[in-house]
């Protein structure tokens, strides 16, 4: 308990960032997606005869993603880039990693 008592607050990183990109981060959902997606197509082959292969059809489902995606608007414009850099989320999302690295030491 001590433990999750301690790591709330790096657990809610998310909330360091500018408020226009936190839908974007808040989640693994688009992680998990992709996951099930390699999941999905390598179980239709079974046995990969080889590591080559295996990553040619990794290669494909993230290039099928690539496309699906591309057509959306960008996460990280100009603005949102320059809004990011300009806030102080940067030095607290590296003081929260370090916290982290602690409680994961001890």
């Amino acid at each position: 308990m001590k433990c999750l008592g301690e790591g709330f607050e790096s657990s809610m990183a998310v909330m360091v960032l500018p408020k226009g990109l936190r839908r974007f981060f808040r989640t693994s959902n688009h992680i998990e997606r992709l996951n099930k997606g390699f999941k999905r197509r390598s179980g239709v082959i079974g046995v990969f005869p080889n590591e080559d292969s295996l990553l040619r059809l990794m290669g494909s489902v993230l290039l099928g993603r690539n496309d699906a995606v591309s057509g959306r608007k960008a996460v990280f414009s100009r603005e949102t880039y320059d809004s990011l850099l300009s806030s102080d989320a940067i030095p607290k999302l590296i003081k929260l990693a370090k916290e982290q690295q602690q409680i994961r030491a001890a």
